[in-house]
């Protein structure tokens, strides 16, 4: 792929659901970009995503990903894909980049997904394709930000990656509500969580490992998390030399976690049709459309990443963490805002030719300059109305006598 000049600025997104209708919108403010065709296999919902933009860069398309031929054909017309579907569907584009000669990336695809992603790295080098998997906020920003840290040590041991969302003020009563895909949700209480401990990987049982967190501020919350099947998992351990800890806890309220587990006990997560009066449906169906109105488009959101290691004979717990703030003007919540933020300056990378490693690679090995991608995302926020914040804090254990 060429330099910046040889760039004609098209790109293609792939799902026109919040992720993609943002990174859309953030993407049609970039003067490097041309044209962006905003793909689904719902083209009512690329129109009405499009619309929302405000932009006439913005095209909608029909696209059924699972088309390869079509898909590769879409490709070929443009210089970067960006992929906002479902996780289960990153291998098929992936392939697609592949064949279409294309570079691209990913929010990532689970645990499983992530393993078949990177089984093709030999694939997309031999292309001459740069495809960047698990790149939004978490995985994504967390792999960057564990880089960051990392690179500073002589050691590093152990990585403990944790995320939160709060609302903008505080509310007593519980309400069941999702910040993300509700399918996603479900998932991380259904399937076994991965974790990499001991150097070794092991499967957990989905929300294990109870554990009260202290997010720092400007939060300054003490919440409950749990262990959650995140891509980190799979990358950080393959790139971080000589770590033997990783894993990821999420935090949930209590009674969320009671709920998912009551929902999964009764079937009601359940992809197997059962018949109700005389009409065959999945359970998991019905539920996912009736969490669709409890989507919160409030909420801020932190992700926070801890490694320990040595630094010139010395115990040091680098932390670093990041704040992705409610998108006032856009009515968006923190986490989908600044999930495809990360996604729109890694296409502007792409297209600038500043990304120069080929094949399937992971966000952590793709940006090579963590601080120099925090301060290009902080603008980039300011620039589309949005806010993003970066911290750190390093502290040194060492014997006085």
């Amino acid at each position: 792929m060429g330099e910046i000049l040889m760039r004609s600025g098209k790109v293609l997104i792939l799902g026109a659901g919040l992720i993609g209708k943002i990174l859309a919108r953030i993407l049609s403010l970039d003067p490097k970009v041309s044209e962006i065709i905003l793909a689904d296999i719902d083209e009512q919902k690329a129109k009405e995503a499009s619309k929302w933009t405000g932009s006439e860069k913005v095209i909608p398309r029909y696209l059924d990903i699972r088309d390869h031929a079509s898909l590769v054909n879409a490709m070929k017309n443009v210089d970067v894909v960006a992929s906002c579907t479902y996780y289960s569907l990153t291998v098929n584009v992936n392939k697609a980049a592949i064949d279409a000669g294309v570079d691209g990336l990913d929010l990532g695809g689970m645990y499983e997904y992530t393993l078949k992603q990177l089984e093709l790295h030999e694939l997309a080098e031999k292309a001459g394709i740069t495809y960047v998997i698990c790149l939004g906020s978490a995985p994504g920003l967390t792999n960057i930000m564990a880089k960051y840290a990392a690179d500073k040590m002589d050691k590093v041991d152990e990585i403990y990656i944790r995320y939160m969302i709060r609302l903008p003020e505080k509310e007593e009563e519980f309400k069941l509500r999702f910040f993300f895909s509700p399918h996603t949700y479900i998932d991380q209480f259904t399937l076994d969580a991965v974790i990499y401990r001991d150097g070794k990987w092991e499967r957990v049982p989905p929300g294990s490992g109870r554990e009260i967190v202290y997010f720092p501020e400007p939060f300054n919350l003490e919440e409950e998390t749990y262990y959650s099947l995140h891509e980190e998992v799979v990358t950080l351990p393959r790139t971080i030399k000589g770590v033997k800890t990783v894993d990821v806890k999420i935090a949930y309220k209590p009674e969320l976690v009671m709920a998912m587990k009551l929902f999964k006990e009764v079937g009601l997560t359940s992809e197997e049709p059962i018949e109700v009066r005389g009409v065959r449906v999945a359970p998991v169906d019905v539920l996912l459309k009736l969490f669709d109105r409890l989507i919160e488009r409030r909420g801020d959101s932190m992700e926070l990443v801890i490694v320990n290691g040595e630094k010139s004979g010395e115990r040091v717990t680098h932390k670093v963490w990041v704040v992705g703030y409610y998108h006032e003007a856009w009515d968006v919540s923190g986490d989908p805002y600044h999930t495809a933020a990360p996604v729109a300056l890694a296409v502007r990378m792409l297209l600038e030719g500043r990304i120069k490693v080929k094949g399937v690679v992971p966000p952590e090995i793709a940006i090579e300059e963590p601080a120099q991608f925090f301060k290009e995302l902080v603008e980039l926020a300011q620039r589309t109305q949005g806010k993003i914040e970066f911290y750190e804090s390093i502290t040194t254990t060492r014997k006085l006598f």
